[in-house]
C-alpha cells in the first residue's frame, strides 16, 4: 500500500473525532438520565420531559454527526475514484492563487468539476500528459472575478468537445509533441472517438449529417488542423501500412470521405445563397483566398471514370456515364489536402453527402488527401488503401452493379489511361472531337473565370 494522501489522513482523523463525540454524547446522556430518575425531587412528568429533551438533543447530535461522517465517507470514495487524476490536478489548478485563496466549499466544488472533466477527456482517449498540458494548464486562474467559476469551467470544457474548436486544438497541439507511430495512432483513435466513427460508413445523408456534428462550424478547408492531421496519418502509417488490414486503418481511410463531406458542407453553409449551385459557392470562397492557396491544374483523370456497354461487337462499344449524363468532372485542391470535385452541371461530387448522393459522386467523388503532394506517399496513403478499405456501397457502384435500363453488358467504371485521356478520337472517353483532358481543362478554365469575377466584385 502507498502512503495515504492528506485527504485520507484528514478523513481518518474526522472519523475518530466523530466516534469520540457520539460516545461522549450518549455516555453523558445516559448519566444525566440516571441522575434525573434517581435523585431529582421534581414531579414525574417534569422529569420525563427533561429526559426526553436530553434524548432528543442527543439524537439530533448523533444524526448530525452521522451525516457528517457519511459526507466524509462520500468524499473519500469520490477521491479514491479519481485518485489517478489528482496528481495532475494538484500540479496545475491546485497551485493557482485563486484556488488556494478559495474557501473549503469552493475548493471542493472546483475539484469535483475539474476532476469530472479530466475523467471525460481521459475516456475520449487523451493521455494524462496531454490533459495536463493541453487543458489544465490553459485554464489559468479559475477564480477570475469577472466570470462565475462554475461557468468558466463549463465553457472551458465545452470548448474541447468539437473538432477544430480552440479547446480541442489546445489538446491536439499538446499531443502533437509526440510524433511516434504509436502516439499518432492513438491520436487518430481519439479523433474516431470524437466522431463516433461507425464500423461501416454508409451513404445515408441523415447519418452523415449526424457524424458531421463532431466538427466545429468554424473549421475551414484551409485550417492548419488539416495539415496536422495529414502529418499524423503519415507518422501513424509509414511505408504503406495504411493499406494493411485493421480497424483503425479502415476507419482512417474512410475518414477521407467524411472530411470531404464536411468541407463541401462548410462551403455551402458559408458561401451558398438560395438558388445558387455548388460551383458558385466554391468560386465565391476561392475568391477570398490567395491564388497559391488552391490549384485548378491537378489531374482529374481518376475522377472521370466511365463504363462501356457492349452491343455485341468488339468494335461497337459505347460509353456509359455515371447517372447517364454525358459530362466531364474537374478537380480543385487546396494545399493539396482539401479536394473539391465539380461536375460540368455545377454540383459537388462526393462519395457521401449530407444533402444527397448520386452515382457520379460515388464513382468520381472527392476525398481528402493525407499526402502533401502527388508522390509515392500519395500512392501509399491515398490510392493503395482504396481496394481494401472502401465501403461496400462505393465498390458496388464502381463495379457497376447498378442496373441501367438501356444496358446490355456493362463494364466496371474505369479511369482512362493517360493516353486515352489525351486522345481526342477515343471511342469512349472523347466527346464531340475533344479529348477527356481537353473537356476537363475547358470546364476548369470557365470556373477560373468565375472566380476572377467574384474576386473583382469584392
Amino acid at each position: 500500500m502507498g502512503t495515504p494522501s492528506l485527504f485520507e489522513i484528514q478523513t481518518i482523523m474526522m472519523l475518530h473525532i466523530v466516534s469520540f463525540l457520539i460516545d461522549f454524547v450518549f455516555s453523558n446522556c445516559f448519566a444525566s438520565v440516571s441522575a434525573e430518575l434517581c435523585y431529582n425531587n421534581r414531579s414525574f412528568h417534569e422529569r420525563i420531559r427533561t429526559i426526553m429533551k436530553k434524548y432528543m438533543i442527543g439524537a439530533f447530535l448523533t444524526i448530525g454527526l452521522g451525516a457528517l461522517l457519511f459526507f466524509f465517507y462520500q468524499e473519500n470514495q469520490y477521491t479514491q475514484q479519481h485518485e489517478d487524476f489528482l496528481p495532475i490536478f494538484e500540479k496545475t489548478v491546485g497551485q493557482s492563487p485563486g484556488y488556494k485563496a478559495s474557501s473549503w466549499r469552493e475548493k471542493r466544488s472546483i475539484r469535483r468539476q475539474v476532476l469530472e472533466d479530466i475523467e471525460r477527456l481521459d475516456k475520449m482517449g487523451w493521455s494524462k500528459t496531454t490533459i495536463q498540458k493541453g487543458y489544465l494548464e490553459t485554464l489559468g486562474d479559475i477564480s477570475d472575478n469577472q466570470e462565475p467559476m462554475a461557468q468558466k469551467l463549463q465553457e472551458a470544457y465545452e470548448d474541447t468537445l468539437l473538432i477544430g474548436q480552440s479547446g480541442f486544438m489546445d489538446l491536439w497541439n499538446a499531443d502533437m509533441e509526440d510524433v511516434s507511430p504509436l502516439a499518432a495512432q492513438n491520436r487518430l483513435q481519439v479523433l474516431m472517438n470524437y466522431i463516433h466513427f461507425p464500423k461501416k460508413l454508409v451513404q445515408d445523408p441523415k447519418e452523415i449529417e449526424h457524424l458531421l456534428r463532431a466538427f466545429s462550424p468554424q473549421l475551414s478547408p484551409i485550417d492548419p488542423f488539416w495539415q496536422d492531421l495529414a502529418d499524423t496519418v503519415q507518422a501513424a502509417f509509414p511505408l504503406g501500412t495504411l493499406a494493411h488490414d485493421g480497424k483503425l486503418q479502415k476507419q482512417t481511410h474512410q475518414l477521407r470521405y467524411l472530411i470531404s463531406a464536411q468541407q463541401v458542407q462548410w462551403v455551402r453553409d458559408n458561401f451558398r445563397s438560395a438558388q445558387e449551385d455548388d460551383r458558385t459557392a466554391l468560386a465565391k470562397y476561392l475568391a477570398t483566398l490567395k491564388e497559391d492557396d488552391y490549384n485548378l491544374n491537378e489531374s482529374s483523370r481518376l475522377h472521370n471514370k466511365l463504363a462501356t456497354i457492349d452491343n455485341g461487337k468488339k468494335s461497337d462499344q459505347e460509353a456509359q456515364y455515371a447517372d447517364d449524363i454525358s459530362q466531364n468532372n474537374f478537380k480543385v485542391v487546396l494545399h493539396f489536402h482539401a479536394e473539391f470535385n465539380l461536375s460540368e452541371n455545377g454540383k459537388f461530387l462526393n462519395k457521401i453527402d449530407p444533402e444527397d448522393t448520386n452515382e457520379n459522386g460515388i464513382v468520381n467523388g472527392a476525398s481528402f488527401n493525407y499526402a502533401d503532394k502527388n508522390d509515392a506517399v500519395h500512392q501509399q496513403l491515398d490510392v493503395d488503401p482504396v481496394k481494401l478499405h472502401d465501403p461496400k456501397f462505393i465498390v458496388k457502384e464502381t463495379d457497376n452493379e447498378t442496373v441501367h435500363a438501356n444496358e446490355k453488358e456493362a463494364s466496371d467504371f474505369e479511369s482512362p489511361s493517360k493516353k486515352e485521356e489525351s486522345d481526342e478520337n477515343n471511342d469512349i472517353y472523347s466527346r464531340a472531337g475533344q479529348s477527356s483532358e481537353e473537356l476537363t481543362e475547358k470546364a476548369a478554365a470557365e470556373f477560373k473565370s468565375l472566380i476572377e469575377q467574384y474576386r473583382q466584385e469584392q
